[in-house]
């Protein structure tokens, strides 16, 4: 279960955001504190929170994505954001390739960058991109809190174990999703 500070970040939102979509019936939390008022919110509802926020940035309304919230279908949202993406929208992407050295010159608008190193929950998955995600983030972040760890907020790590050139072998596809987390540090540790 995360606090709703923690829920907010893994979800890129603000905890404001979580109190209104709470107060309109959009994503209510898991649980809340009878006594505080705290809210709780559950790996599970990681999904829900990004068919919102996809919505949104489709440009519909909360009244119109509180409407349609329950029955889409991640096939269904997977087309808007792929019919949203060929009307022109800048999409950035960060491409991570193994170097034996750092590169002398990149063309613009490239940039060399070292990733730190992380702890990880990993799953590997074939088959077509909108048949993983989110679901494969929901289940990484369960096994993370079912071991008592944090996830760490933000982008996780994915990586392409084996591309495909055609569209009609994207079965064929392999990904390795990555999700850092941190450890609760050990009593009497400082």
């Amino acid at each position: 279960m995360f606090n709703i500070g923690e829920f907010a970040r893994l979800g890129g939102v603000s905890a404001r955001t979580l109190r209104h979509y709470d107060e309109i019936g959009l994503l209510r939390p898991a649980t809340v504190d009878p006594g505080t008022g705290y809210r709780g919110y559950s790996a599970g509802q990681l999904g829900q929170l990004t068919r919102i926020m996809a919505l949104k940035e489709l440009g519909l309304s909360l009244p119109q994505v509180r409407r349609l919230i329950d029955g889409i279908t991640l096939d269904d949202l997977h087309g808007m954001l792929m019919l949203r993406r060929v009307h022109g929208e800048d999409v950035t992407v960060f491409l991570g390739l193994p170097v034996a050295q750092p590169p002398q010159e990149l063309p613009a608008p490239a940039h060399y960058r070292v990733l730190p190193e992380i702890e990880a929950a990993v799953a590997v998955r074939s088959g077509p991109s909108a048949s993983i995600y989110p679901m494969v983030y929901q289940d990484l972040v369960r096994w993370v809190e079912e071991r008592g760890y944090r996830p760490v907020p933000g982008p996780g790590r994915d990586v392409w174990v084996h591309e495909v050139d055609d569209i009609a072998d994207v079965d064929q596809q392999v990904f390795e999703i990555q999700l850092p987390f941190t450890r609760p540090e050990a009593a009497g540790e400082n």
